[in-house]
């Protein structure tokens, strides 16, 4: 197993216990949010990348002209989404 492959599965892990601590916050009603300006595409990029080294399946990251450059959102909470969905999605 290389460096990569390492820092990648420790990034999932870390998301994996994000994941657990956010639903355990939703569950007493005291999930924080915060909001910040960023940069959609860049993230959504790095999801994909990071996945695709344990996908069954051949993963192509498009990001549609109409989703904004930057977006104000709480990029934690829209990391996990991603991820949730990528995972479920293989």
């Amino acid at each position: 197993m290389d460096l990569d492959a390492i820092a990648q599965s420790t990034e999932a892990l870390h998301r994996l216990v994000n994941d657990v601590i956010a639903f355990s916050a939703i569950r007493r009603g005291q999930l924080e949010i915060r909001p910040q300006l960023m940069e959609v595409r860049p993230l959504v990029r790095r999801i994909v990348q990071s996945h695709r080294q344990f996908s069954s399946v051949p993963l192509l990251c498009v990001v549609e002209g109409a989703v904004p450059r930057h977006m104000i959102c709480d990029s934690m909470r829209l990391q996990q989404i991603l991820t949730n969905g990528l995972t479920n999605a293989w």
